[in-house]
């Protein structure tokens, strides 16, 4: 669908317009401590905006619930140099009802999967059966989404 389409298209914009070597042999340019390029870091927000946009639907286990527009910028010698990600959430009503046998957006459930014990204990975090807002459908856990993990990459997408 278009989650999965736009992902490979951020991926392939962000390898072919990659910062080049120098003839010292050492990058010309890296936008974070992380040693990534712009291009690779917007990739990398996919998982923040998936996380706060997507929920599982009827049809689709990762179905976006927003809209996305996503701007590149490029220098003269065609390397991405700047970009925004502008989103809108369609699916307000979500949050507080969801459809039999759906779920509520990702960011929930992967809060109380993959939190600390000490965030647990802080914010009085447990099962998604025990909060209203995400236990009226019926669909609490997915089999092929695993949302401790999930939560891990959303944070990373947030370094």
């Amino acid at each position: 669908g278009k989650t999965e389409t736009t992902k490979l298209m951020l991926r392939y914009i962000s390898t072919v317009a990659r910062p080049k070597f120098n003839d010292k042999g050492k990058l010309e340019r890296r936008d974070s401590t992380l040693g990534l390029s712009l291009g690779e870091r917007m990739v990398d927000s996919n998982a923040l905006t998936e996380a706060f946009g997507n929920a599982k639907t009827i049809r689709n286990n990762n179905s976006s619930r927003f809209g996305k527009f996503t701007l590149f910028s490029f220098s003269k010698r065609y390397v991405i140099s700047g970009g925004k990600i502008r989103t809108f959430l369609l699916e307000k009503s979500r949050v507080s009802d969801q459809p039999k046998n759906e779920r509520n957006y990702h960011i929930f459930y992967q809060l109380l999967a993959g939190a600390a014990a000490e965030w647990k204990t802080d914010f009085e975090l447990s099962k998604p059966e025990n909060f209203h807002y995400l236990n009226t459908s019926g669909c609490m856990e997915l089999p092929d989404i695993n949302d401790s993990d999930a939560f891990y990459e959303t944070c990373d997408a947030m370094d």
